[in-house]
């Protein structure tokens, strides 16, 4: 960044930019070393993935909004304080309160005290007594509470993939049928494309706010075309503007790795190129780049 100073919500957009090529770079890794067969891990980081992606489709619709990274921060900040209340409750269950490695009584407090006495924390707060947090939507709320246009339209069907990731995340007897189902398996792997294009919007979206709303120029190399192979699906609207995403073509698992792997290494240090410029200078953007497309 040269130095300069970069604003709240332009950390986590670039935060959230970085985690795209890292975890997408580990999952490519687990897909050459695992068959079609072994991909629970691969689900459970797709899935992390999709949460994101759900996240920053809230936060564009709510046009980047101050208050919508405010709130987002906030229910992280309130269920870190939560958590030192289940860590008092376990020691004092569990250790008579005397485990020092948990929260007793009197550190809880402290440490609720210390972040509700800083200035910076206030925004966080409903009122100037301080007394209850912001709050988020939840991810199952998310896509109920979107407006309907082409881009939540088109995004609407990654909640249900969501949910379906989901049973990987928390097992049960209900996710040991869905791995021994005939054809689940191959269902699921024909799926992943669909989940990549989802990562693909996310990070059209995280470059439309950081050029548009925040005055960054970026440059992401794209030199194996690989976002025009994931963005090849067929998308139908019918009467009541639901629109499904659906692979146009089915490949083999190895490829299917290839694109993860080209995706990630596109969007990862040192291709991606940050500079600040003046709000209402020209961005150019190369002939290939997929963000030439309509957001």
């Amino acid at each position: 960044m040269n130095g300069e100073e970069i604003e709240f919500r332009e950390q986590y957009l670039m935060g959230a930019l970085s985690r795209q090529g890292l975890i997408l770079e580990d999952i490519s890794k687990l897909l050459a070393a695992n068959s079609p067969h072994n991909m629970t891990s691969v689900f459970i980081l797709f899935r992390c993935l999709l949460d994101d992606y759900l996240t920053i489709l809230y936060l564009s619709d709510s046009q980047f909004s101050e208050e919508s990274f405010i709130r987002h921060t906030a229910q992280a900040h309130s269920k870190g304080l939560s958590m030192l209340t289940e860590s008092r409750k376990i020691n004092e269950r569990f250790f008579g309160g005397l485990n020092p490695d948990l929260a007793s009584a009197a550190t809880e407090q402290e440490d609720r005290d210390e972040f509700r006495n800083d200035p910076a924390n206030s925004i966080y707060y409903t009122n100037a007594t301080k007394m209850a947090m912001k709050s988020f939507c939840t991810t199952s709320s998310i896509v109920g509470s979107l407006t309907v246009n082409a881009e939540n339209t088109t995004a609407a069907h990654s909640f249900v993939v969501w949910k379906m990731l989901s049973h990987y995340v928390h097992y049960s007897h209900l996710t040991y049928d869905i791995i021994k189902a005939e054809g689940v398996r191959e269902i699921e792997v024909n799926q992943l494309q669909e989940i990549l294009y989802y990562c693909l919007r996310s990070v059209v979206l995280i470059h439309f706010a950081l050029r548009t709303v925040f005055g960054f120029g970026i440059v992401i190399n794209d030199e194996t075309n690989i976002a025009d192979e994931i963005t090849k699906v067929s998308m139908t609207l019918n009467s009541r503007l639901i629109l499904m995403v659906k692979v146009l073509y089915k490949k083999p698992i190895f490829w299917f790795r290839q694109d993860v792997r080209m995706l990630a290494h596109s969007y990862e240090r040192p291709l991606i190129s940050w500079r600040k410029r003046p709000r209402n200078s020209a961005l150019k953007v190369p002939d290939k780049s997929p963000y030439r497309r309509e957001i």
